[in-house]
């Protein structure tokens, strides 16, 4: 197994949209502090919405979880699963005592390790560019909290942060590549992966719009990308049975996701 991770690691690698989306974190992060700027303006300093050097690895990554970084999991999924499935690639490396279960595995273990490694660029990166664009406050306010936090406590909430943002995107990732093997074609996989992203956005503000009952709550945190960009912070700061809840979800996507995944691996195993 660990000579496959190390073959698909050296295949994601070959991709140029690995190398794009890791050179890409530095410009994100950029427009993101202006963005901050032009809203601390507008913000009084002691605003819990006001961008310091010490919070902004947090704003950064609470503003671009749901859009930027999702379309880097799709992009890196389709065309690390998906393309190389339907292309026929797949096949090449199949000649090898290498059984197509164990290969989807080491391309999901692949895609994880190199989520670790942006988000580790993007916490640095944020590090570096917050310091540049913004002045430094020993005490500010974390989100959904009232008391100001210390250098310490914030240092812990971002780490925290940083860890549950991989968690859940690896949960989106295990869900586009079941999508990407239930569809018929690279075209398909990515109108499957998107339309999953875009009913995740739509469908919680339709619960909302139609229900007025605190009921209607737990089919809104139902949505992966409504987790993952309020739901995290949530499960810092919020009540035992949020966090509850929001694991339960997130646990829910991730198993399913991959017990589906290995199913049909097992299934199509004979017809690669």
């Amino acid at each position: 197994m660990k000579n496959i991770v190390r073959a698909e690691w050296q295949r994601l690698w070959n991709q140029k949209i690995t190398w794009f989306s890791l050179i890409l974190i530095p410009f994100i992060l950029i427009f993101a502090a202006k963005l901050h700027q032009n809203r601390n303006e507008h913000l009084a300093p002691n605003h819990p919405n006001y961008t310091y050097a010490n919070n902004f690895p947090i704003f950064s990554m609470y503003e671009q979880m749901t859009i930027v970084l999702n379309i880097v999991v799709l992009l890196i999924v389709v065309l690390h699963v998906a393309y190389e499935y339907h292309s026929g690639q797949m096949r090449f490396i199949l000649q090898r005592t290498i059984t197509f279960p164990r290969l989807i595995f080491a391309k999901w273990l692949t895609i994880s390790l190199f989520l670790a490694l942006f988000l580790f660029v993007y916490f640095i990166c944020s590090i570096i560019i917050g310091f540049i664009y913004f002045e430094y406050s020993p005490q500010l306010t974390l989100l959904h909290r009232t008391e100001p936090a210390e250098f310490t406590e914030v240092l812990i909430y971002s780490l925290s942060y940083y860890g549950l943002a991989f968690v859940t995107l690896v949960t989106m990732a295990s869900v586009m590549m079941t999508l990407c093997l239930i569809s018929k074609s690279t075209t398909g996989a990515i109108g499957l992966t998107v339309g999953f992203v875009l009913f995740s956005f739509i469908y919680p503000n339709i619960i909302l719009l139609f229900f007025n009952h605190p009921f209607a709550g737990v089919f809104v945190y139902s949505s992966l990308v409504v987790v993952q960009f309020e739901g995290i912070s949530l499960m810092l700061t919020g009540e035992l049975e949020a966090k509850i809840l929001l694991l339960t979800v997130i646990l829910i996507y991730l198993v399913m996701s991959n017990f589906i995944s290995n199913l049909l691996a097992r299934k199509r195993e004979h017809y690669i």
